[in-house]
């Protein structure tokens, strides 16, 4: 759909809920000319940019979690206290001795090997990718380049995963600053935005761990960040109740599944009185 730009916001395995939104719009003919993504949203929608096909992007989310979702929950598990004594004491080390908890070259190595030595400029689709530089604690939309480059970047959650080296600075979730890129969408170019957000917060009054809890509180400070995010979007989708916590990458059909279902209850006429304007 000409002029139409959609912002695909952060949000860990909730991301998913992307490739559904994306698949709907296939669906009606709209496919987006413009595409801007945070964290998550910057890896399906630098995907669906690159080959700016559906199915095609379904295939990688499978090889996503095939690669990744094993790894991430025993990150999860260690930092939840539901590991052995040794595994704390190992898990403590390693956090004080390094950037970061996962392998440094894991989230590279998978990312990498999704995108290969694709440039920004080999999109099918205009693509622009958010992450956050460390030194001036301010977000960067990245429109050149190597696309892994720029997502990696924007994935690299901070103490999951090392800062990377990017432009001469040093660059982490694009979450932390930018939770859903509207106004980047807009910058590239859009007319009209569809904006995205995936960062529900599973309602808890128990916590498991110390983790568990810096995690919720952090997720209840991305709220106030959305709002801002949405305010100037044509079409805000919101994923509120998709009750599923960001670490779940394992339960990827079930996202989408269930994104599905909440598009045709909620958004899909809203979607289609869009593409009449």
């Amino acid at each position: 759909m000409k002029g139409l730009g959609i912002a695909l916001g952060a949000g860990g395995a909730r991301g998913f809920a992307h490739v559904a939104v994306l698949r709907l719009l296939c669906e009606k003919d709209m496919v987006p000319s413009y595409i801007t993504g945070s964290s998550m949203g910057s890896v399906i929608g630098s995907a669906f940019a690159l080959f700016k096909d559906i199915r095609t992007v379904e295939k990688l989310v499978d090889y996503f979690v095939e690669k990744s979702a094993k790894a991430i929950l025993e990150l999860i598990r260690t930092l939840q206290g539901k590991v052995s004594l040794t595994g704390k004491i190992n898990a403590a080390y390693k956090t004080t001795a390094t950037r970061s908890m996962m392998d440094e070259y894991f989230l590279y190595d998978l990312i990498g090997s999704i995108f290969g030595k694709a440039r920004f400029s080999d999109t099918k689709i205009p693509l622009g990718v958010v992450a956050t530089d460390m030194q001036t604690g301010k977000k960067e939309l990245f429109d050149y380049g190597f696309i892994a480059d720029a997502v990696c970047a924007s994935s690299s959650v901070p103490g999951a995963f090392s800062p990377v080296s990017l432009a001469g600075s040093f660059f982490v979730d694009g979450g932390v600053t930018r939770v859903v890129p509207v106004e980047e969408a807009y910058r590239l170019g859009a007319k009209t935005v569809i904006g995205v957000d995936v960062s529900c917060v599973p309602k808890k009054n128990r916590f498991e761990s110390t983790f568990d809890l810096l995690s919720y509180v952090d997720d209840l400070k991305g709220e106030r960040l959305v709002k801002l995010d949405m305010e100037r979007a044509q079409l805000a989708i919101y994923f509120d109740s998709l009750d599923i916590d960001w670490f779940r990458f394992d339960r990827a059909e079930e996202i989408i599944a269930k994104s599905v279902r909440i598009l045709s209850d909620t958004y899909e006429k809203e979607i289609e009185r869009l593409s009449l304007t």
